[in-house]
């Protein structure tokens, strides 16, 4: 190869190396936000039906 190619083909591959790890950075945040929302609902509704009562109610006991 001529060293115009390879520096082309070594460009191109950073370039590549660049965009995959920042979608894997993308897709880590995304797994994170989507495990924290379910954890939360999880949570709330535990909340919800854990009243002093012992019934169900809309209101939280903290």
């Amino acid at each position: 190869m001529s060293a115009k190619m390879n520096r082309r083909v070594s460009a191109i591959a950073k370039e590549l190396k660049k965009l995959h790890t920042e979608s894997v950075d993308i897709t880590t945040n995304y797994v994170t936000v989507v495990t924290v929302l379910i954890a939360s609902v999880a949570f709330m509704y535990q909340r919800r039906i854990k009243t002093a009562s012992g019934r169900r109610s809309s209101v939280y006991v903290h």
